[in-house]
């Protein structure tokens, strides 16, 4: 896996399975620091009728309302997170 550095960020590759369909994001940012994961909904065929849980992130910019859904699956590198286990 390639972790790329940029003005004090790394970015990754993200593969994510959403909504029965696979995408490749090529420049993620790693946060270690953070309590979750945020994807833009520009980045994935976004599905509006998927019910979705109305959440609020905090961080030093202030706070920003979100609509919070679950992937089918996660990975990064040769990790892989299904959603089931």
């Amino acid at each position: 896996m390639r972790f790329v550095e940029h003005k004090g960020l790394i970015f990754i590759p993200v593969t994510l399975g959403y909504d029965n369909s696979v995408c490749q994001i090529s420049d993620c940012i790693l946060d270690t620091g953070s309590a979750g994961t945020v994807i833009d909904t520009g980045l994935i065929p976004f599905n509006h009728k998927i019910p979705g849980v109305l959440k609020r992130l905090h961080g030093i910019g202030g706070h920003q309302d979100v609509v919070s859904q679950y992937a089918d699956f996660i990975q990064i590198g040769n990790c892989r997170q299904d959603r089931n286990g």
